[in-house]
């Protein structure tokens, strides 16, 4: 039989020995000794502390010779304290002294948790950053040659003026560093080396408004598309249409991206556009509507083809 029960934190050789006497409520074990009952007692009243010693002793050989309970003997300290507690030190070898405790509210604990989220976050996206660059750096600089070895033949006056230029003529230490601080204090990502007169800001200014205006499209589309898919295959669950949407999302992401758009021009452009001419060239010439639809679209099918290889 085990009891849980707790120790003392007294130096008294008692040690709860009056526990285990007939006559105490706390002894739960039907146990009963009478000598046991009288060592206790006696030993209550002792004056002497050899005398007290030897009698506890004497009920203690009794207790574990009779063995009424198992004693299980651990000595830990345990603290569960929530995160919202500051001020709050475990104590050392059971020792509690008086401790100034400051409790958050549930806002404020999220409100923490949520920026040091964001700045562990912001800080690895700065280590990441800072690795790519130093890679590329190294990476870049191992290469033979330069940027402008190639097969027509600069002259050297010509070849150190664009060395200058693209500080290529300075030492790889301070080529790192000077373009490092380029980018991180004046966002400055140099001269653009397969546009001439063109910096790299100006290339990504030129084409940032096309790009955000295509991105946004797309993320609209895929949104609206997207839900009203779910929507529909969450109502409509194991139907015709719930297999068609889960067929279809399925084959969307199995195709590459390049076959989509190859196939969104042949839609777009070719087919939808020659059957819009057909029907112009039926409205304004009626005697020209018996012909094929490749014949049709032949001009259109240059006109566009054209367009593709200007662009």
């Amino acid at each position: 039989m085990a009891r849980k029960a707790w120790v003392g934190d007294y130096p008294d050789p008692n040690t709860f020995l009056d526990m285990w006497v007939t006559d105490n409520p706390q002894s739960n074990t039907n146990w009963s000794n009478a000598e046991y009952d009288r060592l206790i007692t006696q030993a209550s009243t002792e004056q002497d502390p050899a005398n007290r010693m030897a009698m506890l002793r004497n009920a203690e050989t009794l207790l574990a010779t009779e063995l009424p309970v198992i004693p299980i003997y651990f000595y830990t300290s345990s603290e569960l304290a929530k995160s919202n507690i500051d001020g709050f030190a475990p104590p050392a070898q059971d020792l509690h002294p008086l401790q100034v405790l400051r409790f958050r509210s549930d806002s404020e604990c999220s409100m923490r948790d949520a920026t040091g989220y964001l700045l562990k976050r912001s800080l690895w996206m700065i280590l990441t950053l800072w690795a790519v660059y130093t890679v590329s750096f190294v990476l870049m600089r191992s290469v033979p040659g330069n940027p402008f070895a190639g097969d027509r033949n600069i002259p050297p006056s010509i070849e150190r003026q664009l060395k200058a230029r693209y500080n290529l003529d300075a030492p790889p230490i301070k080529q790192y560093w000077d373009y490092l601080v380029g980018v991180t204090t004046r966002f400055d990502l140099g001269w653009s080396t397969r546009l001439e007169d063109y910096s790299v800001n100006q290339v990504i200014a030129e084409g940032y408004p096309v790009s955000a205006t295509l991105a946004i499209f797309a993320l609209v589309f895929a949104i609206i598309l997207g839900v009203t898919a779910g929507v529909i295959s969450a109502v409509y669950r194991r139907t015709t249409a719930d297999v068609a949407l889960m067929f279809a999302a399925v084959l969307g992401i199995a195709i590459p991206n390049f076959v989509l758009a190859s196939l969104a021009i042949l839609l777009f452009v070719f087919i939808i556009t020659c059957e819009q001419l057909m029907r112009k060239d039926c409205r304004s010439a009626p005697s020209s509507c018996g012909m094929s639809c490749p014949a049709r679209c032949c001009r259109s099918s240059r006109i566009w083809g054209r367009r593709l290889r200007e662009f």
